[in-house]
């Protein structure tokens, strides 16, 4: 049978389970607390490595666009030295061409130093490159070979 009042060591004995319980979920508390810290670390270094990413990509997809542009202008500046613009823009970016002749006996040496620009004025890539036309190729050769062979009207 139960008695009807409880004695002093068992409301003792409960309250020491109560109080061990609440220790318990003070515990879980904290170790939610230091998880959800974890977690929130984590992700912010998942965010700015994602923004590193991205950074990245965007810089680049700018120098692929540079090195296509210099490849650009490098090719027509092999095609015809003389008809390529100091100044032009390709794909958005702006490429400038220094051209330099440097006469040779049989022909000139033709050397460029391209530069490509972002919007800002920002150099992107450099290329430097050189052709040489051989004086036959040359339109005012027959005036200069005539002078350098001595084979003029006499």
């Amino acid at each position: 049978m139960m008695p009807l009042l409880r004695s002093t060591d068992t409301s003792m004995a409960a309250l020491r389970r109560h109080e061990g319980r609440w220790i318990a979920s003070t515990a879980q508390m904290v170790e939610v607390a230091v998880m959800l810290l974890v977690v929130t670390c984590a992700l912010g270094v998942a965010a700015v490595l994602l923004a590193g990413a991205i950074s990245t990509v965007h810089a680049s997809a700018t120098t692929e666009a540079a090195t296509r542009a210099a490849a650009n202008a490098a090719e027509a500046f092999s095609a015809d030295p003389d008809a390529i613009p100091e100044e032009q823009e390709i794909e958005g970016l702006n490429v400038a061409c220094e051209v330099t002749p440097e006469p040779r006996l049989s022909g000139t040496l033709y050397r460029a130093h391209i530069t490509v620009f972002d919007a800002t004025g920002t150099t992107v890539y450099e290329l430097d490159t050189a052709r040489y036309v051989a004086a036959a190729d040359v339109p005012d050769s027959q005036d200069s070979r005539s002078a350098v062979s001595g084979g003029g009207a006499a």
